[in-house]
This record gives structure tokens, C-alpha cells and sequence, in this order.
């Protein structure tokens, strides 16, 4: 029978089981947007839990690998900030692991720089990041419509629609005016009818569903083009060409048509003014034939 004497001596050389806590993040690092915290924990036993705190709030308990934190530092102050992990095992052993980061979401730059950096993102399709960028400009300005906008386009790109049509109708409702909102509302709603459609449910209520987001869309469209014009305006020469630009592109051939005769009268020589005129005029006529 072994003595007790040697027992001890037997732990003290081998000595007693550890826990250790590893994580991808450094000391003092900085933090911005959603922060994943990637843990792993050696032990000689199972381990049972670990734990996530930002502070001495308790955020999140994970009992499964791979050991996973999310912080969303947007909810966070910029500055210093102190989380902490801790680690059990099933025979009672456990281990902590502290950390001070620093939370910095660039604040200071402004919304603009923000809704700029997110339209940047919106353009390599890269939704996520625009997402945070978005959060960014409206966590400094809650009411900035580029921002909504920003992340309206985001949550289509991933096909979140809800979503998507919850920041384009805040951006609406904010300004009744906003005409990329309701072009980008018109949007979703036709993805929505497509998606309904591709799903396979009831096909006859989902064709009606699309004939009808398809006229919205097309009434919304116009209406935008029409405001466009209606911005604009009596042509004049300053503003001439952009003003049947716009009325050709909104159907208002006639409106194009009477913009530009008096400056071709002037100067028939001028192909843009020419080539313009002659496609409106062969729009009015084929839109008038197609009334008859």
C-alpha cells in the first residue's frame, strides 16, 4: 500500500492538472464592428463550461467546442474596455483569462465617412461589412437616410428582405421625397414575389402577387422619373439637354420634343441636340400609334 508521503511527492512531480484559456485576441488590441472571440481551452479533464464577461456582466455561456464570443461593439462605448473568460472543467478545476481591449469604431470621422465607406462595400458586394458600416453612420446620426439607404441595399444583397424593407421604409417615412428609397422599396418588393414564386407555393396567388409588385414598381419608377423633371424646372439653356434627358427617360417625349426645337432651330448642326430630337419625336409616334 502506498504511503501517503509518497503520494504527494508523486502530484508535486507531476504536478497538479492545469486549465488554460487561449483566445485570438492580443492585449490591448482594437475592437470594432462584431468582434468574434475564438477560444481554446486545455485541460486534463472535460471540459464543462466556459463563460464570456465584458466587465462583470455576464454575457454568454458555451458548453460545446468550438468556444465562440460574439461582441457587437457598436452597443459599446468607444474606449477601454475589460472582458474576461473563465473555463470549469468536470472535476472542479477552472481558469480565467482577462483581457483590456479598446473599443474604436471611428466615430469621430462622421456619418458621411461612414455611409461613403459603406457604399464602397455595397459596390464588392461585401453585405456584412456594409451592414456594420451602416450601423456605424446611424449610431452617430440616427436620422441619416444615406445610412438607411446603405443598409437597405446591404439586407437585399443578402436577400434579408424584411429587413431591407424595414430601413427603405424608415428612409421614406422620414422623407416622402426620397426617390432611391422608393425605387429601392419597389425592388424588394418584386424580389419578395420572385422568391414567393421560386418557393412553390400557391402559383396562381404568387403571379398575382408579381403582376402586382411588377406595377408598383413600374408607377414608382415613374413617379420618380417625373419627379425628376418636374425638379427641374422651365429648360432653359443652362439645363436644356439634362432636361430632355430626363423627360425622354420619364416618357414625356412631347415635353423633350418642345425643349429642344428651339435650340435646333438655332443650331441644326448640333448632332447631340439632332439625335435627341429625332428619338424623341419617333417615341411620341410610336406611343401614339400604340393608343390607336
Amino acid at each position: 500500500m502506498m504511503s501517503t508521503a509518497f503520494v504527494l511527492a508523486t502530484a508535486l512531480l507531476l504536478g497538479s492538472p492545469k486549465v488554460e484559456i487561449n483566445v485570438n485576441t492580443e492585449e490591448g488590441q482594437s475592437l470594432s464592428g462584431v468582434h468574434v472571440f475564438r477560444l481554446t481551452v486545455t485541460s486534463d479533464h472535460p471540459v464543462s463550461q466556459v463563460e464570456f464577461y465584458v466587465g462583470s456582466d455576464l454575457r454568454e455561456t458555451d458548453t460545446s467546442t468550438p468556444y465562440e464570443f460574439m461582441l457587437d461593439t457598436l452597443t459599446e462605448k468607444d474606449g477601454a474596455l475589460q472582458v474576461s473568460f473563465a473555463a470549469y472543467t468536470t472535476e472542479g478545476e477552472s481558469a480565467k483569462k482577462a483581457l483590456n481591449v479598446r473599443i474604436d469604431n471611428q466615430l469621430s470621422k462622421g456619418a458621411d465617412f461612414h455611409v461613403n465607406r459603406g457604399n464602397e462595400l455595397l459596390a464588392v458586394s461585401k453585405w456584412d461589412e456594409a451592414i456594420q458600416a451602416g450601423r456605424t453612420a446611424l449610431l452617430i446620426d440616427s436620422n441619416s437616410n444615406p445610412a438607411r439607404l446603405v443598409m437597405a441595399r446591404a439586407y437585399l444583397g443578402k436577400g434579408v428582405l424584411d429587413q431591407a424593407q424595414r430601413y427603405a421604409e424608415d428612409a421614406i417615412a422620414s422623407n416622402a421625397n426620397f426617390r432611391e428609397a422608393k425605387e429601392l422599396l419597389a425592388a424588394i418588393n418584386l424580389r419578395r414575389a420572385f422568391v414567393t414564386f421560386n418557393r412553390g407555393e400557391n402559383r396562381q396567388e404568387t403571379l398575382v402577387a408579381i403582376q402586382t409588385a411588377m406595377k408598383d414598381a413600374i408607377e414608382v419608377r415613374k413617379q420618380v422619373l417625373d419627379e425628376v423633371v418636374d425638379s427641374m424646372g422651365t429648360p432653359n439653356d443652362s439645363n436644356r439637354m439634362a432636361y430632355a434627358d430626363a423627360a425622354i427617360r420619364a416618357g414625356r417625349y412631347s415635353a423633350a420634343i418642345l425643349a429642344l426645337t428651339p435650340a435646333f432651330r438655332s443650331t441644326p448642326e448640333d448632332s447631340a441636340i439632332a439625335n435627341r430630337l429625332a428619338y424623341a419625336q419617333l417615341r411620341a409616334m410610336t406611343a401614339e400609334r400604340c393608343r390607336r
